[in-house]
């Protein structure tokens, strides 16, 4: 189980405690660009199999951290522990938001927003779609 390997979750912690997001396709993408411009006689199924093989980002390992964070909130707030469950849906939110906002990718953007449903799911567990299409459109309008 990943949640038990301290050095995946260290690694996690410091991604999600980041100030910025940065996939670095936009890098990969002008450095493939040069390549080509440099060197006209590369085939163009080369440029193709080097943005195909951009690695994109390890949803699993974020879904899966961004799980224990909210699981973590639901145990401190039935603990009594209010605060602390406020700031790990905190966290997940803001990475949420971070990944929303300076994502490079259409991908990219659509996992930061399921960050920031999660956090909004639990926060209100109720069939309450107007808050729920609230927490969304914040995120939305911080997009644009």
């Amino acid at each position: 189980m990943l949640s038990a390997n301290a050095e995946w979750a260290a690694h996690m912690d410091r991604a999600f405690r980041s100030s910025r997001y940065d996939a670095y396709f936009t890098r990969h993408w002008q450095l493939v660009r040069e390549a080509w411009n440099r060197n006209a006689s590369l085939s163009p199924s080369l440029a193709f199999v080097s943005l195909w093989a951009y690695p994109l980002p390890d949803w699993f390992s974020i879904k899966s951290y961004a799980d224990i964070l909210v699981q973590q909130a639901h145990e401190a707030s039935g603990a009594g522990y209010a605060e602390q469950a406020r700031s790990l849906l905190q966290e997940v939110d803001s990475f949420g938001r971070r990944m929303t906002n300076q994502s490079e990718t259409d991908s990219e953007t659509l996992l930061g927003l399921d960050l920031s449903r999660r956090n909004c799911v639990w926060r209100f567990p109720l069939p309450q779609t107007g808050f729920l299409w609230r927490c969304f459109s914040l995120v939305l309008l911080s997009k644009q």
